[in-house]
């Protein structure tokens, strides 16, 4: 009666296992990332796991909601300011990579220089989007790669010299790897504080008449 039936059907019995095996159902959200130059090939390829899996667990994973109220509060607390912090970051590099790119574009235009975008080898990636905020780094890369084009195109036109474009080109790359530190950091901060205050609630029983672990005590 138990066994799994076939043709992917189940009983009440195989659900509740699954319940307690699986991951959470996720819809299956596929984004594909088109790329052209290799700063952007390899900042993707590095950061590819860090920073997505960092966006996971703190645009997804830390609304998870803990039995004692007041550390609940603290952890829900931490965990906004973690979100809103990594958002702004984000926000913050995409607008200093448009500003770049709109002030050069313009460059060209005036000098009449059309923007040339035929690269060997570009990357065609699909990539697996769990939270939205995925898609927003991807995108990021994307905007990266394209102000990268642009200063191709420039230093091609004799606008700017190669070391002026090199030192630029580090400083976009030195941006993103920063994102993916602090979004690592703070990822591993609320798993640590999660994980500190499940022990508590696990270790210190909490029936009507006793007192719950103080979430300063856990969060310290």
């Amino acid at each position: 009666m138990n066994e799994p039936s076939q043709h992917g059907l189940m009983t009440p019995a195989d659900l509740l296992k699954e319940l307690g095996e699986s991951p959470a159902s996720q819809i299956q959200v596929e984004h594909t990332v088109f790329i052209r130059t290799n700063p952007a090939k390899h900042t993707l390829a590095k950061e590819y796991q860090r920073i997505p899996k960092s966006l996971q667990e703190l645009f997804l994973r830390s609304h998870q909601t803990m039995r004692n109220k007041e550390a609940n509060a603290l952890y829900q607390e931490k965990a906004k300011g973690y979100r809103e912090e990594i958002s702004r970051q984000m926000g913050n590099i995409r607008e200093d990579l448009e500003k770049l790119t709109n002030k050069w574009e313009i460059l060209l235009t005036e000098i009449g220089h059309q923007i040339n975008t035929n690269y060997n080898n570009p990357a065609t990636v699909v990539v697996q989007i769990t939270a939205p905020q995925e898609r927003e780094f991807y995108e990021l890369v994307e905007t990266m790669d394209y102000l990268l084009v642009v200063m191709d195109n420039l230093w091609h036109a004799k606008e700017q010299s190669l070391e002026d474009k090199q030192r630029v080109t580090n400083n976009i790359v030195k941006g993103v790897a920063g994102l993916g530190v602090n979004a690592e950091r703070k990822a591993k901060g609320l798993v640590r504080l999660r994980n500190q205050i499940r022990q508590a609630e696990s270790a210190t029983p909490t029936p009507e008449n006793s007192t719950p672990p103080s979430p300063i005590d856990v969060a310290s």
